[in-house]
């Protein structure tokens, strides 16, 4: 009877050390599949810290947002030399990268846009100064469009789409801009040699007539065009032929050279928009031709003109006749 006991006992035994001891297999492997999790996440951890760092770099952080996208990279670094020895300080490390990583493309965005934005306003201005919208309004409003698109990408959150639209919309408004201004210059350039020829003709005393009428008419169509309707190719083209016809005026006028010192005489005329000086006067075609012969007008006129940069209208001045070049001599004889 007791045996019998004894027996029941150690069966009771076994069955409870079975119930409650776990498999050693179970024990090895939750280890090594917490490890795996572990490494798991720390891989997924450097590799979004890697692209937010590489996206901010790409959106322009090395300029806008130097310092945050230097401390994104120090962190990222520090995690990827943790990653081994411990895997709580990389992780952390990692989350700070990515962090900050994110702060500086906010930053670099938020940046870029405004730069483009103030950029595209200050060539528009500069439009508006050189009345491109009025000299060439189709052209404008093309740029003005290609600019307006810039903006609605970047309020649409298309960063690259906007900043890429940004570099041609600046390239097209400057070379609208540099196209109208140079040529503005020439016009002007053209418009105020038309103007001193019409002084030169009205002095000269042998200036063809029709040739001078012709010069004032192309003079004001060139004015019409250029101030009324803002053609600049057409201001120039008659502001080219007003110059010629002005030249072709003068052709006729050829005074006579007295013997005497003094070649001719000149009476200092009254032009409010354009006040005579000796340089003016110097470069008339039949004066010298040259205005920076000036000084030979003032040093044959020294008695009257006391400042060379003061002279009067009704001043009757004398005109030194051009130093000649010296004969050469000829050749000895064989």
């Amino acid at each position: 009877m007791g045996g019998r006991f004894a027996a029941l006992a150690l069966g009771s035994l076994a069955l409870v050390h079975c119930a409650t001891t776990p498999e050693p297999a179970a024990e090895l492997m939750a280890p090594a599949a917490a490890e795996d999790d572990q490494a798991a996440a720390a891989a997924e951890a450097r590799r979004e810290a890697r692209a937010a760092v590489a996206r901010a770099a790409e959106a322009g952080a090395e300029t806008y947002a130097p310092v945050v996208l230097r401390e994104a990279r120090d962190a990222l670094q520090e995690g990827e030399r943790l990653l081994a020895g411990d895997p709580q300080a990389s992780a952390e490390a990692l989350a700070r990268a990515a962090s900050r990583a994110d702060a500086a493309y906010r930053n670099a965005v938020g940046a870029e846009r405004q730069q483009v934005k103030l950029t595209l306003e200050l060539l528009q201005q500069d439009l508006a100064a050189h009345q491109v919208d009025r000299f060439r309004p189709e052209e404008y409003a093309a740029a003005a469009a290609a600019a307006a698109r810039v903006q609605e990408l970047f309020a649409a959150g298309r960063q690259a789409e906007g900043a890429a639209a940004a570099q041609g919309a600046i390239r097209q408004l400057r070379t609208l801009r540099d196209a109208v201004a140079a040529q503005v210059a020439r016009v002007l350039q053209l418009k105020g040699a038309a103007e001193a020829l019409q002084d030169q003709v009205a002095a000269a005393a042998q200036a063809d007539a029709a040739g001078a009428a012709e010069l004032n008419d192309l003079y004001a169509q060139g004015s019409e065009a250029l101030e009324e309707r803002y053609a600049l190719d057409e201001a120039e083209r008659l502001f080219a032929a007003a110059e010629q016809a002005g030249r072709m005026a003068l052709a006729t006028d050829a005074p006579e050279e007295p013997a005497a010192e003094v070649m001719t005489t000149y009476t200092v005329r009254s032009i409010p928009e354009r006040p005579e000086s000796l340089w003016r006067i110097a470069g008339y075609d039949f004066i010298y031709g040259d205005p920076t012969l000036w000084p030979r007008i003032w040093q044959g006129n020294r008695e009257l003109i006391q400042d060379p940069d003061l002279i009067l209208p009704g001043w009757q001045l004398s005109i030194p006749r051009p130093q000649e070049p010296a004969a050469e001599s000829p050749p000895a004889a064989p």
